[in-house]
């Protein structure tokens, strides 16, 4: 069981990594073709500065699921580094698990109607649909949502809460 859910947030993983690289990659070229199209051809792109924009938010926002992931995310650790109980930081990190759990729900809950309200649109320069872009909240946050399950289950098997632990006292 631990084995397959280590697997599949392997896999998750490397999925979204590839996908980040493609994207931030084709924003690259994309932003590079707008400045030597303006300022080298003097014929502006009207449409580079949008479209790299739309895949900086793709980008960005399926990165999150890999901090999640590795515990990369940012934080404050000043109450958690005073902690020396074993308890008492599997607590913590329980009531982590379960705030950035609703976060991600309520960022799926509100995202996917902003996204099904924006399929009507159309962007300024693009031919594409709105809902396009703003999709990105909703899937990102899914993604990331599957990844911080995956990790709270390996973490829950691989920590064995031992009360004994508490016993020590520091001076």
């Amino acid at each position: 069981m631990i084995k397959t859910l280590k697997t599949t947030a392997f896999l998750l993983e490397k999925i979204v990594s590839f996908l980040c690289v493609v994207i931030i990659g084709a924003m690259t070229v994309t932003v590079l073709l707008g400045v030597l199209f303006r300022y080298v051809f003097l014929n502006p792109l009207g449409w580079s500065e949008e479209l790299a924009r739309y895949l900086m938010i793709w980008g960005a926002s399926l990165a999150i699921s890999l901090g999640v992931k590795n515990n990369e995310h940012v934080g404050l650790t000043i109450l958690s580094d005073s902690i020396k109980s074993r308890f008492l930081i599997l607590l913590m990190d329980l009531i982590v698990t379960i705030l950035v759990f609703a976060f991600l729900m309520l960022m799926i809950i509100y995202g996917l109607p902003m996204a099904m309200d924006a399929r009507y649109q159309i962007s300024l320069s693009l031919p594409i649909s709105m809902a396009i872009p703003t999709l990105a909240v909703p899937v990102s946050m899914a993604v990331a949502l599957v990844q911080l399950i995956l990790k709270f289950l390996i973490d829950m098997n691989e920590k064995k809460i031992d009360l004994s632990e508490e016993k020590t006292i520091d001076i």
